[in-house]
């Protein structure tokens, strides 16, 4: 089955975060650096709150501005 990489990304930072627990390595603080396609304020929220930095560049498309 194939599917996105979108769709990946939070089991992708669940894996990477019960690995890195498991080998005893902290990730607060490390940069995640992905695609502009993964620019989306559920994404940067789950980065954030496993105290990693997104350094993704960002896809203006995605992000409105209040007027």
């Amino acid at each position: 089955m194939n599917e996105t990489d979108m769709i990946l990304l939070p089991k992708g930072l669940k894996a990477l975060k019960q690995v890195a627990k498991q080998v005893g390595l902290d990730l607060r603080g490390a940069y995640v650096n992905l695609d502009g396609g993964f620019d989306s304020t559920h994404n940067r929220k789950m980065i954030f709150n496993a105290g990693m930095i997104g350094s993704s560049t960002a896809n203006r498309g995605l992000r409105t501005t209040a007027q």
